[in-house]
């Protein structure tokens, strides 16, 4: 079998070695990607092409290579790409898959084992899921308790005041940092969600630089902006918030769903167009206006969890917890939307 990683976005494969050179669509990103030759059939092709094997010098070896019988599995595994390989010449957990066709890491079937309601608000409620919503929610506590520590300490010694102000200015860098990465990891979860997950992504290892989640989180705040565009608009320009801005305000919040799908999905500005966006909505309109329903509803819950907790300042850091543990039910919910309804949508992703 060879192994091999996408060369767009690193996900790993595994595929028999009579595919080697052939191309395939990486399910991750959709790409077309180039299965790499087998080290054995490049051998292969050189002996028949005329080519003398390279000498080994056995001599100064204590050992006689020759003696080592391989196993028979792995004889029949190392024949020549030319040569059909018989489905028993795998090893018996590879043997449920089609020879030539890319395999990936085993993938969610999509369907919920729990009722769905109970089920989406079970999402974040995997390891990785808690692990990021620690992250997030518990670094600025931590940073907050400190600061807290830092400043009665101040109190009785005043010369604690610089490293005061040293950690407010850390407090401030960890948040551009926090920021950016919290709204990479939505992306993520509506990215993986529309390929069938039902848990949080798993993202250990390949969280990108500052340098790619700040460009994230900018192409973020431009999709939103793109989305209210006309009501910004009109309002620079009449400066009053009249029944017009209201309307233009409206059609921003119906169609920013279904824009933010397109932009993870497509991961390119480029999938604004309108024309995309509201043929999208139009395909799915009654399925997406169930979607705005329960997920603004669901959103609805954030600024309240923020009102009736925002007293004391432990509380509003439950309140930020709280916050981030829907959004990422509400990204779920907008990934899950692709999942179901792809064939409508017709985005050939």
């Amino acid at each position: 079998m060879l192994e091999f990683s996408c060369t767009y976005c690193g996900r790993r494969f595994r595929i028999a070695e009579e595919s080697a050179g052939k191309k395939g669509t990486c399910p991750n990103c959709k790409r077309i990607v180039v299965i790499p030759e087998s080290p054995t059939r490049l051998r292969t092709e050189d002996f028949a092409a005329g080519k003398p094997e390279p000498e080994v010098d056995n001599s100064k070896s204590p050992y006689d290579l020759t003696l080592l019988d391989l196993p028979e599995r792995v004889a029949r595994r190392q024949q020549p790409a030319g040569e059909k390989v018989p489905m028993e010449a795998y090893p018996e957990e590879y043997r449920d898959f089609m020879p030539g066709r890319i395999i990936r890491e085993e993938r969610p079937s999509g369907e919920r084992k729990l009722p769905w309601i109970v089920d989406i608000f079970l999402y974040p409620m995997n390891k990785s899921g808690i692990i990021v919503l620690c992250i997030v929610a518990g670094i600025p506590f931590l940073l907050h308790f400190i600061t807290k520590v830092l400043a009665a300490i101040t109190l009785v010694f005043t010369p604690m005041f610089v490293f005061l102000v040293m950690f407010h200015v850390f407090r401030v860098l960890a948040a551009l940092v926090l920021v950016p990465y919290a709204c990479w990891y939505l992306c993520e979860c509506i990215r993986d969600s529309a390929l069938g997950a039902i848990r949080a992504v798993e993202t250990a290892g390949s969280t990108p630089g500052l340098g790619e989640l700040l460009s994230q989180i900018v192409r973020v705040i431009i999709c939103t902006a793109i989305s209210f565009a006309p009501s910004i608009v009109y309002l620079i320009v009449q400066e009053q918030l009249d029944a017009i801005f209201w309307v233009l305000y409206g059609c921003g919040v119906f169609l920013l769903p279904m824009a933010l799908l397109a932009f993870v999905m497509f991961d390119s500005l480029s999938a604004l167009n309108p024309l995309l966006v509201i043929g999208s909505v139009w395909s799915t309109f009654f399925q997406y206006v169930g979607l705005l329903i329960f997920l603004y509803a669901v959103s609805a819950l954030v600024p309240l969890s923020i009102y009736f907790l925002r007293g004391y300042w432990v509380t509003l850091h439950l309140a930020e917890f709280l916050a981030f543990y829907l959004v990422m039910i509400s990204a779920h919910l907008i990934g899950r939307f692709f999942w179901r309804y792809q064939e409508k949508l017709n985005w050939e992703v």
